[in-house]
């Protein structure tokens, strides 16, 4: 783990060469929390001079897919906002599992300095069979008018299989690649 740390912040030093000036977002994991995902980054990289933020996602384990895809970007958005007011000369994001999804995502709709994504997570083609039922009984209540409704649904986390209740519309937004 320190050498993840230190290529992390070798990574990041080449880029931003002010560590004072330059702001970073942790975003954890499908069902993970940011103290116990990024506790050791954070430190590591507040101990260098940066600016570090970790929030708590839709997809924490408190929360559970509480908002859509959509809504989680534009959530981040509103967290690397709050880094910005700072005068940051630079804006990192940096995301895990899930959370590296979700950054790539956003950075391909906002400018960004620099994005590290690591061990990118939730690609519910790989498990097409397994979730393609629950994304179709998702569409059809979303089509029905129904998409606000809650039922349980297909999901994974660390390679284990569940069931999961939450609403139709937000599930979709997040497994509907399995339909194309």
């Amino acid at each position: 783990m320190r050498y993840v740390i230190l290529l992390l912040l070798l990574s990041l030093g080449v880029y931003a060469i002010e560590p004072h000036s330059t702001g970073v977002l942790l975003v954890h994991g499908k069902g993970g929390m940011p103290t116990s995902t990024w506790e050791s980054f954070h430190a590591a990289l507040e101990k260098e001079g940066f600016v570090v933020i970790t929030k708590e996602m839709p997809w924490s384990k408190a929360r559970y897919l509480d908002k859509s895809y959509e809504a989680s970007i534009e959530e981040i958005h509103g967290y690397l906002k709050e880094l910005r007011s700072q005068n940051l000369k630079h804006i990192v994001l940096i995301g895990h599992s899930l959370g590296a999804n979700v950054s790539i995502a956003y950075a391909s709709l906002h400018p960004l300095d620099a994005m590290v994504s690591i061990a990118p997570g939730h690609n519910p083609i790989r498990m097409q069979a397994y979730f393609k039922s629950s994304v179709e009984r998702a569409k059809e209540m979303i089509e029905q008018g129904k998409g606000s409704m809650v039922a349980s649904f297909a999901d994974t986390s660390a390679n284990k299989q569940f069931m999961k209740e939450m609403p139709a519309d937000i599930y979709y937004s997040f497994f509907a690649l399995v339909l194309s």
